[in-house]
């Protein structure tokens, strides 16, 4: 009886294995996404914003050789980079952005472009910047673009003014992806204030929701509007002939000392030397001869105040500046015209007009300032290019080359 009692006792202390009950795995979380369709346009136009009567006038000339083209460009291409930032459920952006695209064109005059993608359920803001860099790279060039609050300019040793790679465009619009409908927006020129403060940038008129066709399936439509986030302005001066007559006369004086003055008061000649205006010499020189003449001639443009440095996509406005910034102007002769440029810059603005003050100086191939235009107070505005013209070239001091100080006050403005 004992014996089996033991027995009973030991089987008692068997452990039996616990069993979970059987969980079916959970499915993952499925996100449905909708095709966005973004049709991208730039406003490349630089039209006289005062047309004159005559065709033929020197700002039309002006306006056609500060365009930006394959041709003066033929290393570079146009990068497009458009970031998606998504708004949270307390209607304030992300502060990373969702999703990035980046677009390379080699055409420099027609950039137009669409593309698309796929974006789960929400409201989005789309932010656009396109900007000119090497053709063999898509790294960031002039512009550092690691943050679109702040596109900033790369500070260099020397300010690349006188660059048509500079040119840039920014533009913004709202995009809502609601799955199982199709949404079209479109800019009809009204301001919903579905902008970001931005003018002319993503405004959006009606949106027209239609069910989902088999066809189409789920699909946004948008559009994306590229403005020049800049304005731009350049000096110009008449009285080039007397200028290189001066020049001419300057180096010939100590030769020809004992010489008649017929012999030492030569012509740069119109027809060959490209000139133009009227002079009293008489000698003909080449093109290539009369470039050699003013080379060693320098121009440079301070701004004696502030140059803007850098430019919010987010706000549409700048937002650094920088004090004490010069570059190395370019004396070059607009061709078949007694016009020279003596420099010109993009000036980072916002949509209402403003004005920078600036002087450019003139430089003897000794390093002397020959003549300065002053202090000028430049009126700019976004899109636009302002025109200084004035009569620089054409007071002689002493018996150097000298450049007249006076502003003929009048400023040219183009589209």
């Amino acid at each position: 009886m004992m014996i089996m009692m033991v027995a009973l006792t030991a089987c008692s202390v068997t452990e039996v294995p616990e069993f979970e009950p059987f969980k079916p795995d959970e499915p993952d979380e499925v996100v449905v996404e909708s095709e966005v369709v973004i049709s991208v346009s730039f406003n490349h136009k630089m039209e006289l914003f005062y047309p004159r009567d005559n065709e033929d006038d020197i700002d039309y000339t002006i306006n056609e050789y500060l365009k930006t083209t394959s041709e003066n460009l033929p290393d570079h291409m146009f990068r497009h980079i458009v970031r998606f930032y998504r708004y949270m459920a307390n209607g304030r952006l992300e502060d990373d952005y969702f999703k990035e695209m980046v677009f390379t064109e080699t055409d420099l005059e027609n950039t137009d472009f669409q593309f698309s993608l796929s974006l789960p359920e929400g409201r989005y803001l789309a932010l656009g910047w396109s900007d000119l860099v090497d053709k063999n790279t898509a790294q960031d060039n002039h512009y550092v673009t690691n943050s679109f609050n702040s596109i900033a300019l790369m500070n260099t040793p020397e300010h690349p003014g006188n660059s048509f790679s500079r040119k840039a465009f920014f533009g913004s619009t709202e995009i809502t992806v609601k799955v199982n409908a199709i949404e079209e927006k479109s800019v009809n020129g009204e301001d919903t204030g579905d902008s970001v403060g931005i003018e002319d940038i993503g405004k959006s008129g009606d949106i027209k929701g239609t069910e989902a066709s088999e066809e189409n399936g789920n699909r946004v439509f948008v559009e994306l509007h590229m403005i020049k986030p800049m304005s731009k302005f350049c000096f110009v001066s008449s009285g080039f002939s007397d200028f290189i007559g001066s020049i001419i006369r300057s180096k010939n004086s100590a030769a020809e000392a004992t010489a008649t003055e017929d012999s030492s008061d030569k012509k740069a000649s119109t027809q060959a030397g490209n000139v133009g205006g009227s002079s009293t010499l008489n000698q003909t020189y080449t093109k290539e001869e009369i470039v050699e003449m003013y080379r060693d001639y320098t121009a440079v443009v301070y701004y004696k105040g502030y140059m803007t440095s850098a430019f919010s996509v987010v706000s549409g406005l700048p937002c650094n500046s920088w004090a004490g910034v010069s570059f190395s102007g370019s004396i070059q002769q607009i061709e078949n015209t007694d016009m020279v440029m003596l420099g010109w810059d993009y000036f980072f603005t916002s949509d209402e007009p403003t004005s920078t003050p600036i002087s450019v100086d003139i430089y003897n191939p000794a390093g002397e300032i020959i003549a300065s235009t002053g202090t000028i107070n430049i009126p700019l505005c976004r899109g636009y290019v302002t025109i200084v013209k004035g009569d620089y070239l054409r007071q002689t001091l002493g018996t150097g080359v000298g450049i007249g100080t006076n502003f003929s006050g009048q400023f040219n403005i183009f589209i």
